[in-house]
C-alpha cells in the first residue's frame, strides 16, 4: 500500500481552506497560490503531494492544473498523476506524457483532463510523481505560503515522512490546483482504462527467470489503440542499480504473437519500500485485437530486481506467470491456500478514430530505360 500520511498531519482537513479561485461556470477551482512562482524543485522519487477538501455542491473533479517545466532531453516517458484518500490510497491513476509540460527556465500552467469520473473523499490529496531522472525531469513551481497554511507535501512509497516543501527555510506550497464540478464532462477521445481488482496492492512478488503476463478484452463499441500500460512495482538493489538495468514490455495479439513492446530502466519504476504506480508509455499506440495480453518481464535476479504487486479477491483467470518461449500458466496468490488474485497491470486504450491518419507514402520515382 502507498505510504501512510504522516500522523501529525492527519487531521489538517479540520481546518483546511482552499482559495476559491475562477473557473468555468458551474465549476470552483481549488487552489492555495497567487498564480506567481516564487521557487521551484525537482524530486525523484519522491512525489509532489497537495492536499484538499471538497467544496458543497462541487464534488466531483473534473481537471489537475499544475504550474511546471521540464529540463533534460526529450525522453518518450510520463509523469504518474494519483487522486488519493488521506492515506495515500489510490482513487484514480493516470498517464501524461513528459511532453506535455513545456521545456526550458519558463514555468507556465498545464492542465490534465480527468478521462473518468472520481468523487473524491472530503478531504484527499493530488500526488503528482515526476520520475525524475538524472538527465530529464520536471521541476515543480512553488509559492510562499502564510505559516500554518502550507499543506503540501513530498514523500515516497514506503516511507513514514512527508517533509513539506520550503523557501529558505518558510513554508511554501506547490501550485497544483483542482477544478471541482457539480457534474462531470468527459473529454473528447477519453482514453479507457483497462484492469483486474483494486488500486491499492495487497503483496507483492518478484519472479526470477519468469514474467508476468495479463489478458484484457477490449470494449465493444469500437477499435481501440494501447498507449501506455501502468504498473504498481518497486525495485530493489542499490539505487545505482536502477540507472543500469531494464524491464521489458511486450504486448501480445490473441494468438500470443508481440505486436508491441518497449524497454524501460528500472528507475522509473519505486526503489525499496511499498510499490507504487507507474506509468509507461508505448513509443507509439498501437491497435489491438479484441483479446490481448500485457506481458512484464522484470529480469529479476537476486539483486537488483523488481517486485510487482497484486491485489487479491480478484479474478485470476485473466492473470498469468512464466515466459514467452514456454508458455504461460493460470497465476495464482502463493499464500498457501485457495486465494486468487490479479497483477497490478492496467492499460488506457484510445479509439482509432482520434489517432492521427498516417500521411501518404510519396510516389517512388520511375525507373528511367525500365
Amino acid at each position: 500500500m502507498w505510504a501512510s500520511w504522516p500522523r501529525r498531519h492527519a487531521v489538517i482537513g479540520a481546518v483546511l481552506l482552499a482559495l476559491l479561485g475562477s473557473a468555468a461556470p458551474g465549476q470552483v477551482e481549488l487552489k492555495y497560490d497567487d498564480g506567481q512562482a516564487d521557487g521551484k524543485r525537482s524530486t525523484a522519487q519522491a512525489g509532489y503531494i497537495t492536499v484538499f477538501e471538497v467544496p458543497e455542491g462541487n464534488s466531483v473533479l473534473q481537471s489537475i492544473s499544475f504550474h511546471a517545466s521540464r529540463y533534460g532531453r526529450d525522453y518518450p516517458r510520463d509523469i504518474t498523476i494519483a487522486v488519493t484518500d488521506m492515506d495515500l490510497n489510490p482513487i484514480g491513476v493516470f498517464g501524461m506524457s513528459y511532453l506535455s509540460i513545456p521545456y526550458g527556465n519558463t514555468p507556465s500552467w498545464v492542465t490534465f483532463d480527468l478521462p473518468t469520473e472520481i468523487q473524491p473523499p472530503d478531504r484527499f490529496a493530488v500526488a503528482i510523481y515526476a520520475h525524475c531522472l538524472r538527465d530529464c525531469g520536471v521541476y515543480m513551481s512553488l509559492d510562499a505560503a502564510p505559516q500554518g497554511q502550507a499543506w503540501s507535501y513530498s514523500t515516497r512509497r514506503g516511507s513514514n515522512e512527508a517533509p513539506m516543501p520550503d523557501l529558505d527555510g518558510a513554508p511554501a506550497n506547490w501550485m497544483i490546483r483542482c477544478q471541482m464540478t457539480d457534474e462531470f464532462t468527459p473529454p473528447e477521445n477519453a482514453p479507457v482504462q483497462l484492469g483486474h481488482g483494486a488500486l491499492v496492492p495487497t503483496g507483492k512478488q518478484s519472479f526470477g527467470g519468469s514474467a508476468q503476463a495479463t489478458t484484457f478484452v477490449e470494449p465493444e463499441d469500437e477499435s481501440y489503440a494501447i498507449e501506455r500500460v501502468y504498473i504498481c512495482a518497486s525495485y530493489y538493489g542499490q539505487p545505482a542499480d536502477g540507472e543500469a538495468n531494464n524491464l521489458d514490455l511486450y504486448i501480445l495479439d490473441g494468438n500470443g504473437n508481440a505486436i508491441a513492446g518497449g524497454k524501460y530502466r528500472y528507475d522509473e519504476v519505486y526503489w525499496g519500500g511499498e510499490p507504487g504506480w507507474t506509468s509507461l508509455p508505448l513509443p507509439e499506440p498501437i491497435e489491438v485485437p479484441t483479446h490481448f495480453t500485457v506481458v512484464t518481464s522484470m529480469n529479476s535476479r537476486q539483486t537488483p530486481g523488481v517486485f510487482l504487486a497484486y491485489t487479491d479477491g480478484a479474478d485470476a483467470n485473466h492473470c498469468m506467470v512464466g515466459s514467452l518461449q514456454n508458455g504461460f500458466e493460470p497465476w495464482s496468490i502463493p499464500q498457501g491456500d485457495a486465494a486468487t488474485g490479479a497483477w497490478c497491470i492496467r492499460c488506457d486504450l484510445v479509439p482509432t478514430s482520434a489517432l492521427a491518419p498516417e500521411e501518404p507514402a510519396e510516389p517512388e520515382e520511375p525507373l528511367l530505360g525500365g
